[in-house]
């Protein structure tokens, strides 16, 4: 009973050991996958330096639907509405600055990077270019299969402390992290209808907001004052371009434009942030970091879930199994024969011993993938990698047709499958070693326990 409960325990925590998040996770299939991406952004900030917020806005408004799953890029169509046609994410901007990362990197790596990560490194980059910090971000996302508007359900800029924080604390974030996350409004604006009220009929008052400063309630009503028109104004008025801690000064100052904004300085449970955050420039940079990668992993997918999507804005066609299931039959009309020519027993024993390897870290199916889209050499580690045979391309399309992948490679290339192999298997087992030790110590003590009770 005791090695069962162990068994269950180890079963269960091997997907985080094996399918996380992780920094530098296209060094190998894509080493140039970040630099694409800060090229992109740097080209499109010296054309428009306000995509820092649009960006940083695109990436929460994903982040708090459904996890960071680029659901929020798919485009609506006749038959069904995705995230984009939710009211909150109607003025959501940036969409081509994605598209044009994402037509670069397949040119690159095809059917590799995320459109997710692309958002999450994308934002890390207009940040660090305005100013702010530069912070290593885990990557590995995949994207999501569902973009539904009746999904997104966002704070409001009405939101009182205590209801904004309710939203940020279902994801799992800290009140800390909420007035952290809300200081990328130091490169933000917002339209006059979002504020409108608190210059004139505050909460059905009659009279303007008495926690905004008068001379900056005369300044809006004349900007937002013409009919029909609906103006933008910057939350920072100081340095409305530059990624910086002004935005927590000008609270303090009671400039602050949204009604959330001002009440995060005016709430007994967040005015020592504001003021701390106000008169430390460090203290706030690094407090941004940590929270956008606590944030940009809100319910990730990772490993097999979801998909890596070709084009943004649409999710991957549906492949079609009839065609697959005719090409897997016609490769298996093989003769056991044929293959014993092909495949020496010797490395075929080997290579079976190594199946569980590649079985455990899904590693044979990400590979594959990689080798078709790169139609490049594999190498695991970039510095002291080694290349396989180009065998291995022409298997890999055979894969990405429908054939097995066992029937289809040669014995060098199995060769160096089981070299590759070995590899991966010396690069977790310490990590699993160190794991099994502490479940049979969690569960032997819990059994332990169990009959001391007894």
């Amino acid at each position: 009973m005791t090695c069962m409960v162990i068994v269950l325990c180890f079963a269960v925590l091997v997907p985080f050991v094996v399918a996380d998040l992780r920094i530098g996770f296209y060094n190998a299939s894509c080493p140039r996958a970040e630099q694409i991406i800060l090229q992109v952004v740097q080209e499109q900030f010296s054309k428009d330096s306000s995509i820092s917020a649009a960006l940083l806005r695109m990436h929460f408004h994903d982040c708090f639907v459904k996890g960071c799953d680029a659901s929020i890029l798919i485009d609506s169509t006749k038959k069904k509405p995705s995230e984009k046609s939710a009211g909150p994410n109607e003025t959501v901007r940036g969409f081509e600055i994605i598209d044009e990362a994402k037509r670069r990197l397949e040119a690159a790596c095809p059917s590799t990077v995320s459109c997710a990560d692309i958002i999450t490194v994308a934002t890390r980059d207009s940040v660090a270019i305005a100013g702010g910090p530069n912070y290593a971000v885990p990557t590995g996302r995949r994207d999501g299969l569902v973009s539904n508007p009746n999904d997104v359900g966002l704070p409001g800029p009405s939101s009182s402390v205590s209801g904004a924080f309710q939203a940020f604390k279902d994801k799992g974030l800290t009140l800390d992290e909420m007035v952290t996350l809300l200081g990328a409004h130091t490169v933000g604006f917002a339209h006059c209808s979002f504020f409108e009220e608190r210059l004139s009929n505050f909460q059905g008052t009659g009279a303007a907001d008495s926690s905004m400063d008068s001379g900056l309630v005369l300044e809006l009503k004349k900007i937002c004052g013409t009919a029909g028109s609906d103006q933008k104004v910057f939350l920072d008025q100081n340095t409305s371009f530059v990624f910086d801690n002004e935005y927590y000064n000008q609270l303090k100052l009671k400039k602050g434009i949204l009604q959330i904004d001002q009440e995060l300085a005016l709430d007994s449970t967040t005015a020592g942030l504001v003021s701390g955050f106000g008169a430390s420039r460090i203290r706030f940079d690094k407090s941004f970091a940590s929270a956008m990668v606590r944030m940009g992993s809100i319910e990730v997918l990772v490993g097999r879930a979801g998909e890596i999507r070709k084009n943004c804005r649409a999710f991957n066609p549906r492949k079609r199994k009839s065609s697959s299931r005719t090409h897997k039959r016609k490769t298996s009309s093989r003769t056991a024969n044929d293959r014993k020519k092909k495949n020496p027993p010797q490395i075929d024993r080997e290579f079976k011993n190594l199946n569980f390897v590649f079985y455990f870290s899904d590693y044979v199916e990400s590979f594959l993938q990689f080798v078709i889209g790169s139609k490049a050499s594999f190498v695991i580690e970039e510095e002291d990698g080694a290349g396989l045979e180009p065998a291995v391309i022409k298997a890999a399309e055979e894969v990405a047709k429908g054939a097995s992948w066992r029937d289809l490679l040669e014995p060098g290339v199995k060769r160096a499958l089981i070299d590759e192999g070995t590899k991966i298997f010396e690069k977790f087992t310490i990590r699993l070693l160190f794991s099994f030790v502490l479940v049979i110590t969690v569960c032997v003590t819990r059994v332990n326990g169990l009959l001391g009770l007894a």
